[in-house]
């Protein structure tokens, strides 16, 4: 697997794998779920499962977390839109539970991170 800077275009040996990734970076706006995945691509949840871990070794639904946290990440530096619209444009019904994720994944809230990385206009 590669990624691209230039063109932020993800090549995968297993198109299965290329596609889901192309739909989670399409939808991760939404509450995205893997069973969104399967429907899309009509394929088990095992089978995706087992291409995404032989292809990029990570699982379906880590890609769809990894993509939400960029998303989060890049709203928190570039704008000024509170916590609670971060959360609701990248797919979180409940802030809270975006404040979560960020937490286990960045050890820091959002707010803390937004204070040391903001890019100020």
């Amino acid at each position: 697997i590669e990624e691209r800077a230039s063109t932020d275009t993800l090549f995968a040996d297993d198109s299965l794998v290329r596609e889901a990734i192309q739909f989670i970076r399409q939808h991760a706006q939404e509450a995205l779920q893997v069973s969104d995945l399967t429907d899309h691509l009509n394929v088990s949840r095992r089978i995706l499962e087992h291409r995404f871990q032989k292809a990029l070794h990570r699982s379906p639904a880590a890609e769809i977390r990894q993509e939400k946290l960029k998303r989060i990440i890049k709203l928190l530096q570039e704008t000024n839109l509170t916590i609670s619209q971060i959360a609701a444009r990248c797919g979180f019904q409940h802030q809270e539970a975006m404040i979560r994720m960020f937490g286990r994944v960045t050890g820091m809230s959002p707010r803390e991170y937004r204070q040391q990385n903001h890019s100020r206009p």
